[in-house]
């Protein structure tokens, strides 16, 4: 059996890894949306990274809470 301090160090691991990808992207898709040099079209791509990347951190956020409790 797994003891409890090593479950609760993979299950933080595991939340960590699950959210650090989409906030990656989100800092990506922001650094497009606000860059001055960007045209319009790239602007536009990045401000969608950013609301796409929102929806899976919200998705991701709301399954913790349903399978963590």
């Amino acid at each position: 059996m797994m003891e409890s301090t090593r479950f609760a160090s993979l299950l933080a691991s595991r939340i960590f890894h699950d959210l650090v990808s989409p906030l990656t992207v989100m800092i990506q898709g922001s650094s497009i949306a606000f860059d001055d040099e960007m045209g319009p079209s790239m602007k536009v791509e990045g401000e969608k990274l950013m609301k796409d990347s929102l929806a899976g951190i919200d998705a991701k956020i709301q399954f913790m809470r349903f399978a963590i409790g």
